[in-house]
């Protein structure tokens, strides 16, 4: 299973998620993040998306 990530640093900044689907090879939407960003999949990361603006 892979996952994918996409940061926008327009204001306010927001990051999109999406996991691979194994089966299809399709990707799906996960999450959309505002602020604060924290995933598990394919590893733990936790980013403060306001920080990177300043």
């Amino acid at each position: 299973m892979s996952s994918a990530l996409e940061y926008w640093p327009a204001p306010p900044p927001w990051g999109w998620t999406a996991e691979r689907d194994p089966a299809t090879g399709a990707y799906t939407p996960t999450g959309i993040h505002h602020g604060h960003l924290a995933v598990q999949v394919p590893f733990p990361v936790e980013v403060d998306l306001d920080q990177l603006v300043k």
